[in-house]
């Protein structure tokens, strides 16, 4: 095994200088074309192989390995498949592995790509390779290409995604190239049930597939409408909430999570302008909206502070308490209808039902704790205490001087205090 040049170019020497025969030499060509490939010399690869080729021109493995020093050296991915289309066509159709290095470079190639011919090779992997990654990645390639069959080529790729699926459950990118096919082809419907069932089973939730789902979701809102927008927008703001939630438990970089606070906002901003157009919708809109607050809390309570001091000395900690307080009054577990308006919104909304329920859980938790730690003889004095804290105004202030979110956030009015209200309820105004 030769791992430098000059180990090879002594080998070479001493192999062509005992040879006399220029047909014998130039047979060894092939051999010492494919030493030097090895060790990534692809001039000298290249010229013992013109050699052979000179003289040995129908010689399938020659051509083949001429493909490969294209493609490796100048990434010219035409005049490789030039080479490995004469390969196949001189007697190399039994390599397999020769039908994936076409449809690689059809799938690499970003100009003078021809779709019919890309379309034959790929029938042809097909049959050998149905569950490749590059026989899966260059049919979404022709797919998104190909715009006069369209509808046609999204049922059947569809169909192909949903079969491999069946067998690879937890095939994270699988999952993804459904859902883009979905919101590529406008099913938004189909695009946001499927994504239900995934974060209800919660199959992922790492920060991979939260963002690569956001982008693809963020990219087809600019093209299409306010109708198709609300249920985009619903889903987008639930993973938006997990995404979140997972950075809080596994960083404390306050600049990751601040940064997906932000586009949460900027989302539930948007979800709150729109004039809902189904009743689930209006449902889901307040449940999001209380899990602003629900989230707001949760970073309130994140922190630094005295554990020790009492809790009108916390003045985060109050901050806090008051966001879950708001949170709980906007939605309830318990307020969603029954009748639903379709099967896709029946696993939205049960996505959203098991959330709500979650948070109010966690919620309750907090407000017993508080209660039972600093209001044990008189609990009415709880809500007299939170009641005069948010009427001066010290919420708002607060959660700007904890998070820094002063002038950043959309929907800061979220959290501003209504001083007209002289209901003894929490006076905050949203919307």
């Amino acid at each position: 095994m030769f791992r430098t040049k000059s180990e090879v170019d002594k080998h070479a020497g001493r192999l062509l200088m005992r040879i006399q025969d220029p047909s014998d030499r130039n047979k060894e060509s092939l051999k010492i074309a494919r030493l030097y490939f090895d060790i990534n010399e692809l001039r000298e690869a290249s010229f013992y192989l013109s050699n052979y080729l000179s003289e040995f021109s129908l010689d399938p493995y020659a051509w083949q390995l001429q493909g490969d020093i294209c493609q490796r050296s100048d990434r010219n991915y035409l005049k490789a498949i030039e080479y490995y289309s004469k390969s196949f066509e001189f007697g190399n159709a039994t390599d397999k592995n020769l039908l994936l290095k076409i449809c690689d470079c059809y799938l690499k190639m970003t100009e003078k790509f021809d779709e019919k011919k890309a379309t034959d090779w790929l029938i042809k992997a097909e049959e050998a390779y149905k569950t490749n990654k590059i026989v899966i990645d260059l049919k979404e390639k022709l797919l998104n290409i190909n715009s006069d069959s369209q509808n046609g080529e999204i049922k059947n790729h569809e169909a192909f995604l949903i079969s491999l699926l069946n067998e690879n459950l937890l095939d994270e990118e699988l999952h993804l190239k459904l859902i883009k096919i979905y919101l590529k082809s406008s099913q938004i419907g189909k695009a946001v049930n499927y994504l239900s069932k995934i974060e209800y089973k919660q199959i992922f939730s790492n920060q991979t597939w939260y963002k690569s789902v956001i982008d693809e979701i963020e990219a087809t809102l600019m093209r299409i409408s306010d109708d198709e927008k609300q249920l985009l927008v619903s889903i987008l703001t639930i993973l938006l909430f997990r995404q979140l939630k997972s950075t809080l438990q596994t960083t404390d970089d306050t600049n990751s999570y601040f940064e997906i606070f932000l586009k949460l906002d900027k989302y539930i901003s948007m979800l709150e302008k729109f004039s809902p157009c189904k009743r689930l919708i209006e449902q889901i809109k307040s449940e999001q909206l209380a899990q602003f607050h629900f989230i707001l809390g949760l970073l309130l309570n994140m922190q630094n502070s005295d554990p020790e001091i009492g809790l009108n000395e916390n003045r985060t900690k109050l901050a806090a308490l008051a966001c879950f307080l708001k949170s709980s009054m906007i939605s309830k577990p318990n307020s969603f209808a029954s009748d639903h308006d379709t099967n896709e919104s029946n696993d939205l909304l049960r996505l959203v039902e098991r959330e709500s329920a979650l948070r109010y859980s966690i919620i309750g938790n907090w407000i017993l704790f508080i209660v039972a730690k600093f209001f044990a003889d008189d609990q009415l004095e709880f809500f007299e205490h939170i009641y005069k804290f948010s009427a001066d105004n010290d919420v708002k202030s607060i959660i700007n001087d904890s998070l820094n979110l002063d002038k950043k956030t959309i929907g800061i009015s979220r959290i501003l205090v209504h001083k007209e209200s002289k209901k003894r309820v929490l006076p905050f105004r949203h919307g």
